[in-house]
């Protein structure tokens, strides 16, 4: 398994079309980026993500079909903010869960927040699993979701867990 990503998007730029990231860690991977675009595309994930957000901010995820084989469908952490998923398919379950917001590991950095899902499904139609870390729930409209909220004490012990090298 490859540690990498398939495909970095910089700063405005567009994706449409089909990428297969198997055998990568993340498919999409948009870091320190803003005002992407990934729209009408086939996306399969990697180990982890199919698409992994981490900073910057305002993104559009729209009319896709997110296929994950790994942790998470779409992972939007280390304080990212305005992304805007709609319209998508989700095809199959991220392991953990399908829209993943805030990561275990960024509470050194600011919280995830104001971010949208809108009118989302998944091709079986049970309910799109979010959970949120470090992070705002979701503003969630016309999808059917089944959310989770880790506990702060739960993120706290995994903090000191870290710095003591036990996690």
């Amino acid at each position: 398994m490859k540690d990498i990503n398939l495909k970095d998007l910089e700063s405005g730029e567009t994706f449409t079309g089909f990428i297969d990231g198997t055998g990568f860690t993340d498919t999409l991977k948009l870091s320190n980026k803003t005002g992407c675009v990934i729209t009408s595309a086939t996306i399969i994930g990697g180990s982890e993500d199919c698409i992994d957000i981490n900073r910057g901010g305002n993104h559009l995820i729209r009319k896709c079909t997110i296929i994950p084989r790994g942790r998470f469908g779409i992972t939007i952490k280390g304080g990212a903010s305005g992304i805007l998923i709609e319209d998508c398919i989700f095809d199959g379950h991220g392991s953990e869960a399908d829209i993943d917001l805030g990561n275990w590991s960024d509470q050194s950095q600011e919280r995830t927040r104001n971010n949208r899902i809108v009118n989302c499904r998944t091709k079986d139609g049970s309910p799109i699993r979010t959970r949120c870390e470090w992070a705002d729930k979701p503003i969630v409209e016309e999808t059917l979701t089944d959310h989770t909220r880790v506990h702060p004490i739960l993120l706290w012990f995994f903090k000191i867990g870290k710095k003591l090298g036990v996690v």
